[in-house]
């Protein structure tokens, strides 16, 4: 049957980054799960985690919840990393990144995955193992 991890996590997206975020999920990274060694089916299931909540008057939103087996965390941690890189130019000059935090547990070990500035950061929850090399 395997070992399991559950993901969740919310990220809030600059407006004009929805569709290249979603295009990034359901277009461009299922080629990547080629490399991870996932099965077409199998990322129609970790993709099936990926909610968008997107409504005026607020910041559209968007979520994650799954059980995946613990050999899908490489390929969902880029997917988040490819997201956290959407970059947004502002009309002076600065860049509006997707920000916001992923937590992954796989029995007892868990760790975050932070989106912010551009970027993907890995830290270990206080008291619980990495997750790194799993």
């Amino acid at each position: 049957m395997g070992t399991y991890a559950t993901i969740r996590g919310c990220l809030d997206l600059p407006d004009e980054a929805i569709s290249r975020v979603l295009d990034l999920i359901y277009a461009e990274t299922p080629a990547l799960a080629v490399h991870y060694g996932i099965s077409p089916d199998y990322v129609d299931h970790c993709n099936e985690g990926w909610v968008l909540q997107n409504g005026a008057p607020w910041s559209p939103f968007l979520f994650y919840g799954a059980w995946v087996r613990v050999q899908a965390l490489p390929f969902i941690r880029a997917q988040c990393d490819a997201i956290a890189r959407v970059g947004i130019e502002g009309e002076e000059g600065w860049v509006d990144y997707p920000k916001g935090l992923m937590v992954v547990d796989v029995e007892g070990i868990s760790a975050t995955w932070e989106l912010q500035d551009g970027g993907l950061v890995e830290r270990e929850r206080p008291g619980a193992s990495s997750v790194k090399g799993i």
